[in-house]
């Protein structure tokens, strides 16, 4: 299963240079370049490697087994929450001076 995804962006003019650049991507793959440097990439940018590991543990689910949630599943309503507080602050805020 292909874990990383290359993107190549070639003009139309330039289209004998695809096949010549999609061989060089699989040589990457095969000799595990793309792996080491994915691995790398997770460790400077957490983020983005919890995103990856998201998207592996739906691919999971999807085949019929178990994921087991974590804080990274709860980001969103974390965040939402966090918003609502901020704005219900601000309309209290608003709420004192108009009222004063």
């Amino acid at each position: 299963m292909l874990a990383s995804e290359v993107g190549l962006v070639v003009r139309r003019e330039m289209g004998w240079l695809k096949g010549a650049l999609e061989a060089e991507a699989a040589r990457l793959l095969e000799a595990g370049v793309l792996g080491a440097w994915e691995r790398h990439a997770a460790h400077q940018h957490p983020a983005a490697h919890m995103g990856l590991v998201m998207r592996k543990q739906a691919e999971q689910a999807a085949a019929g087994g178990h994921v087991v949630l974590g804080l990274a599943h709860l980001a969103g309503p974390f965040l939402g929450l966090a918003a609502a507080l901020l704005l219900a602050t601000a309309l209290f805020a608003v709420e004192i001076l108009v009222g004063a």
